[in-house]
């Protein structure tokens, strides 16, 4: 092969080479590197910027700020671990990268908060703290700007198009299309082909197919879609791309078999559909939201309930005999049973607290009891389960076990909010759905919102949701009784 016609191939990345490698492609080949090692270099530019922010509002250096600062960046490479942030910064959209930022940034800031108050609030000063945690966020921003502008530069300059057709047309051909048009991608829409207008085969009046004439067009792979042609014709269409070493790409379509959201996941070497996301399936979900958790129920435990505990249980003790603590079986994860604590605002020995919800002027509970329900104090106990493990701060709220039974005969989805664990609140009681269920039409609207939860669970989501509540709470809510 003469040298003319010699590739240098760097990743991803296509780079026509001179008759030698001049300076100039000595300069294309390090960006390239650049680009490939961009996660790496993004993540090595956000840990400068922390240490040089947080260096700036210490008040002293020792030891104690170097291990603040190193919790500090631990905490933001733990999130963008977690969250994928880093991964696919080399093809993502501008406008991805940026909100992906933000909603680092703003998971950072809270963490970084509960660990301020806790910890080291002792290294930084509150002011200084807070202007430079404001100061590290406009940083990143302006670091992502950046590294976007040098990337559209730098792809644009070096990166061979890849040219493709689709033939046939169907929902995920229309959004591969929607990203290969405006995503950061190395393909070039070609052409579009109708299944009725293809000529996949030889006779007297078409000495060529229309595979050859893609190849002449430079076409380099051809995205079909596996509904438009039947089986023999695919077949063909696979044969015809072999001999002009066109790559074939399939896409399936099973919107007219779901009506409902789905995901193709693969288990060992097998594609699986499975019919409803689960975000907090994951693993690494599961332990930011299982952190989160730890980390909120321990400081509601330590700085709250320590000393408002014993304040509440002599106002009860005052107002009515009985315990202090309300115990009650509920269904949890997987509908499994477990005890939900409350602080007891009922008269005790109450045998119809098992089955029966409270209404208003209900004549079980106490006046105390009307407060803490009134305000939601009742509910802090149940940090306890959260801290323990079979409940989480954010979630569908846990029904007795009578409901459960009675409720998921009455609806087909309602036990899918036991895919999830239980929470304190949750997106239907930040939505209008608290309360007493009098009527089936108003637990099928609870369930509706517990659902949506389920299938779209994020971190900033249930920051959002804790947000609303205590929003809610300051507010006043009519339902709350």
């Amino acid at each position: 092969m003469s040298k003319a016609h010699n590739h240098v191939l760097v990743d991803e990345y296509i780079l026509a080479d001179a008759p030698r490698l001049n300076f100039a492609a000595q300069i294309k080949l390090f960006q390239c590197f650049l680009i490939r090692k961009s996660k790496y270099l993004l993540f090595l530019a956000d840990s400068v910027l922390l240490l040089l922010f947080f260096s700036i509002a210490s008040t002293s250096a020792n030891d104690q700020v170097f291990l603040g600062i190193l919790f500090l960046n631990l905490i933001w490479g733990f999130i963008g671990y977690i969250r994928n942030y880093y991964s696919f910064v080399l093809i993502e959209e501008a406008e991805v990268i940026i909100r992906h930022t933000l909603n680092h940034w703003i998971t950072f800031f809270f963490l970084a908060s509960v660990f301020y108050s806790i910890i080291i609030n002792n290294i930084f000063a509150a002011k200084p703290f807070y202007l430079f945690l404001l100061g590290f966020g406009i940083s990143t921003l302006a670091v992502r700007v950046i590294f976007l502008s040098i990337r559209k530069y730098t792809k644009s300059r070096i990166v061979k198009k890849r040219k493709i057709a689709f033939i046939g047309q169907n929902v995920y051909s229309d959004q591969l299309e929607n990203y290969f048009k405006e995503g950061f991608s190395d393909y070039q829409i070609h052409s579009r082909y109708e299944t009725s207008e293809i000529n996949l085969y030889k006779n007297d009046y078409a000495p060529y197919t229309d595979i050859f004439y893609m190849a002449q067009q430079g076409i380099n792979e051809i995205y079909c879609c596996f509904s438009s042609l039947k089986n023999i014709d695919i077949q063909q269409l696979l044969k015809e791309a072999d001999k002009y070493m066109i790559r074939v790409k399939l896409l399936p379509d099973y919107s007219s078999v779901f009506n409902r959201p789905f995901k193709l996941e693969p288990i060992g070497d097998v594609p699986v559909i499975t019919v409803r996301p689960e975000p907090l399936g994951l693993d690494r979900n599961k332990l930011l939201k299982r952190t989160f958790d730890i980390i909120f129920s321990l400081g509601v435990i330590i700085f709250i309930l320590s000393w408002l505990l014993p304040i509440i249980w002599l106002i009860i003790r005052l107002e009515s005999k009985g315990p202090l603590f309300f115990k009650q079986k509920r269904s949890g994860l997987d509908n499994h049973v477990f005890d939900c604590y409350k602080f007891r605002s009922m008269v005790a020995n109450n045998k119809s607290s098992d089955t029966q919800q409270a209404t208003i002027n209900d004549k079980r509970i106490t006046k105390v009891g009307a407060f803490l329900r009134k305000t939601s104090l009742d509910e802090l106990p149940q940090f306890f389960n959260v801290l323990i493990g079979n409940m989480s701060v954010v979630g569908p709220r846990p029904h007795m076990l009578a409901h459960t039974d009675q409720y998921r005969r009455l609806l087909d989805t309602y036990m899918i909010r036991h895919y999830v664990k239980p929470g304190i609140t949750g997106l239907a009681q930040i939505s209008g759905c608290r309360g007493e269920t009098k009527e089936v039409a108003a637990m099928q609207r609870r369930v509706e919102h517990d659902i949506i939860y389920v299938e779209n669970w994020s971190f900033l989501q249930d920051l959002k949701i804790i947000f609303l509540t205590v929003w809610n709470i300051i507010r006043g809510e009519e339902n709350a009784y």
